[in-house]
């Protein structure tokens, strides 16, 4: 949001998401201090220029000006506002030539995403999840269906024999046998059009995010409905956004949704599916996203640095179950690992965690992706992880085939596997990195569906699989001395790339020709007033020497800097012209200098100072 002379009219509205609250404008001799931020020169800015005033909300963070503030930050459920109190339109940002850096940097400085806020990733895992139903076999069993033939085959046969030769009228097979096959054929339809009941099934999963800053919680679910006979439905929503779950190739699934072609979304006061129709025992899958009131689950928490290890933290909390729902498998997650917390959170349960973040974890990705040059995560075949459904799920994932587990599996080990599935399908942690970055979260299940939704043309029943992940409201106890930000506690992106295929400081292979500019950025709670020392580490180096060319860039002169990466270690004291916004720092690679090829496994950042 950006402010200026005209700051009432884009303010309108929006009042309550920023976090300056503009109530008047002002004019300012400079703004310079936008230059200083970014670590480039600042006289082109030294002109006149209007801004918006107002009061700072509690929770907001000044990023850029001091008594007058130029850049407000403000973190918004799984979000972030920043707020521009100037026009970018106006002299004397219009043309200026490093505007496009200070984008670069609001848009890369907000912190790590966790690896379930991309929404679906993988639809064939969304279909899977919705064609399990624990307890429930798709096909007959085969005793009663072969106990069924044999008695057909015993009366039309051997036995209708027997009777009309008992009663020396064997002539009569040719009305008794036709009447036996139309008798059967009779039962077999009525024994099938009753064998589902007559109730539909809605299997209904969905995940809810809560934030401790926001009355509203996210939830994000797939509906699936199980159809006893073929009938015409129609499902209906009060907020919820429906639409099919798309068509994917599942050649190995027993089931399959079959109305992704044919149904109607229709929005009225709410969205409805209407008149679609679902054959006998199939499946109908659908994708929600809808709102809801935030659930009573909190939890607070405290990060702290361990004195004894550099870059170890501590964290110290709890969290609470405040509302009616019984709570199971409640777990922890922080940065890189997760802490069980035993039983089952029962209402009105208190639970407190001590755990420690060894610091030893991979930075994350600063966002799924930009556009242009900026290609982050673009992920296949060695960059995909699972480390979070690992994490949360708790248990040993189930080994086999999709369908021979549906066929042969318990109803505890399907219910085990449609949890895996749906997890699957938007969970993806890049590059092996779970982005939780300084947050923490509480994951815990429930058997309660937050998904209103009803169904015309049946009766139906429910399974209901919910996943809460809450984030606790955590904070950082700042230390007086001398600190270690560790890599765990940067994000990265590829700021610029001159090559073909997906490129990462994580397993990073350059080819002859490429080379490539990483950007990293400590997260927000890691941004030191004072940086003494800035070290690159290259591990697992791979270029036929012991020395390795790299490049850091000086933001005050606007070039390049080789330095040498020897025994992968580079460490720099007076690290200051390499230190952009936020303490941004940007490496570059290039392959020719080292022979022509350069293969990493992992390019990482820290950095030492004060608060």
């Amino acid at each position: 949001m950006t402010g200026g002379a005209n700051w009432q009219a884009t303010s309108a509205g929006l009042v309550d998401l920023l976090p300056l609250e503009p109530q008047n404008s002002t004019t300012v001799e400079t703004l310079a201090p936008l230059a200083d931020w970014l670590n480039v020169d600042n006289s082109d800015l030294a002109e006149q220029a209007i801004i918006s005033t107002g009061d700072l909300r509690e929770e907001a963070t000044v990023l850029v000006g001091g008594d007058q503030p130029l850049i407000v930050r403000r973190a918004q459920g799984g979000g972030t506002v920043d707020y521009l109190t100037m026009n970018p339109t106006d002299a004397p940002l219009r043309g200026w030539g490093n505007v496009g850096d200070l984008w670069f940097a609001l848009a890369t400085s907000r912190g790590a995403q966790p690896s379930w806020s991309n929404g679906v990733l993988d639809w064939e895992a969304a279909t899977r999840a919705v064609e399990i139903l624990p307890g429930y076999d798709p096909l007959p069993d085969i005793l009663p269906l072969c106990g069924f033939l044999v008695a057909y085959i015993g009366l039309i046969g051997p036995l209708n024999y027997l009777i009309l030769s008992r009663i020396n009228r064997r002539e009569w097979a040719w009305v008794t046998i036709p009447v036996c096959i139309i008798a059967f054929s009779a039962l077999a339809w009525f024994l099938g059009a009753n064998l589902r009941g007559n109730e539909a099934t809605l299997n209904r999963l969905a995940v809810v995010q809560v934030w401790p800053d926001a009355e509203r919680a996210r939830v994000d679910g797939y509906v699936g409905l199980l159809s006893p006979r073929r009938t015409p439905y129609t499902l209906t929503g009060d907020d919820e956004v429906l639409r099919p779950i798309p068509r994917t190739t599942t050649g190995n699934a027993i089931i399959n949704t079959n109305t992704q072609t044919s149904v109607d979304i229709v929005q009225r006061d709410g969205f409805s599916a209407e008149n679609f129709t679902v054959d006998a025992s199939f499946i109908a899958g659908f994708n929600v996203t809808t709102t809801t009131e935030a659930p009573a689950l909190r939890g607070s928490a405290t990060i702290s640095f361990d004195n004894t290890i550099a870059g170890q933290q501590r964290v110290v909390g709890s969290v609470s179950n405040d509302t009616e729902m019984v709570l199971t498998e409640p777990i922890i997650l922080a940065r890189g690992l997760a802490f069980e917390l035993g039983d089952a959170l029962q209402p009105g349960d208190v639970r407190p965690f001590d755990l420690t973040l060894p610091g030893t974890a991979l930075p994350s990705p600063a966002m799924r992706s930009l556009t242009g040059v900026i290609s982050i995560t673009t992920r296949t075949g060695m960059f995909t992880n699972k480390q979070t459904v690992q994490d949360i799920m708790s248990l040993d994932a189930i080994n086999g085939g999709f369908s021979r587990l549906i066929l042969n599996a318990s109803p505890e080990q399907q219910a085990t596997l449609r949890r895996q599935m749906f997890l699957n399908s938007f969970i993806d942690d890049a590059y092996g990195t779970t982005g939780r970055g300084d947050e923490v979260y509480l994951a815990a299940w429930s058997d309660q569906s937050p998904l209103a939704l009803d169904m015309q043309g049946a009766n139906w029943n429910a399974q209901n699989t919910t996943l809460y992940l809450v984030q606790v409201d955590t904070t950082l106890d700042e230390p007086s001395g001398t600190v270690t930000i560790s890599p765990d506690q940067f994000t990265w992106v590829v700021r610029d790339y001159f090559g073909m295929g997906e490129v990462a400081p994580i397993a990073l292979a350059l080819q002859p020709g490429e080379e490539v500019v990483f950007q990293y950025t400590p997260l927000p709670e890691a941004v030191l007033s004072e940086v003494d020392e800035l070290q690159v580490q290259i591990q697992n180096v791979n270029i036929g020497g012991r020395n390795i060319p790299a490049y850091l860039w000086d933001w005050t002169l606007g070039d390049w800097e080789e330095i040498r990466v020897v025994d992968e270690v580079a460490a720099i004291n007076d690290p200051a012209r390499f230190l952009g916004a936020q303490n941004a720092v940007r490496l570059r690679f290039v392959s020719e200098d080292s022979g022509g090829y350069l293969r990493a496994g992992r390019i990482m950042v820290t950095q030492s100072g004060r608060y």
